[in-house]
């Protein structure tokens, strides 16, 4: 089964938001800043009293997301200024799914990823995500499927190929 996306930044930004809190070590910087800000307070201002512990651990849990929250922006700014077509992430991508794997055309690269190779895959209501490591993903937007049901035909079969070979 095949079909033919045209991957844009928009896409690229909806799959940063759509991954912000669910992938774990977004979640592990987020909990790593939050105890560093709470020891940090708890050493240096060492809270007397237990409303002063609860505003130790409010400010923790505020820091904790505003580090993470100055993270994301910046890592999106420079994911945004810095993909092209000329780099294969964006413009015209073929993919193609079959018992072999998955297979990825763009005007500069041309890959097949096994199944047993692929990770995870993932539906969110715009996107089937086909997750190669921990920071790859492959993005095929439903846009580029001219039925409903052709989307969730390719989600199908993807995600039988994937438990097949899992």
């Amino acid at each position: 089964m095949e079909v033919t996306a045209l991957i844009t930044r928009s896409d690229l930004l909806r799959f940063n938001l759509w991954a912000l809190f669910r992938l774990r070590a977004n979640l592990v910087l987020m909990a790593v800043l939050v105890v560093g800000i709470f020891i940090y307070i708890a050493v240096s201002k060492a809270p007397a009293s237990p409303n002063s512990w609860a505003i130790a651990v409010v400010a923790s849990l505020a820091g904790g997301v505003g580090g993470l929250l100055s993270g994301f922006v910046i890592s999106l700014a420079c994911i945004l200024l810095t993909s092209s077509e000329k780099a294969g992430v964006l413009g015209k991508h073929i993919y193609t799914i079959s018992e072999q794997g998955f297979h990825e055309q763009t005007q500069s690269n041309e890959t097949i990823q096994k199944w047993s190779g692929v990770q995870a895959l993932n539906k969110s209501g715009r996107y089937v995500l086909v997750r190669v490591n921990s920071y790859l993903f492959h993005i095929i937007p439903k846009r580029a499927f001219s039925r409903e049901e052709d989307f969730e035909d390719f989600w199908k079969r993807a995600n039988e190929y994937w438990k097949q070979a899992s």
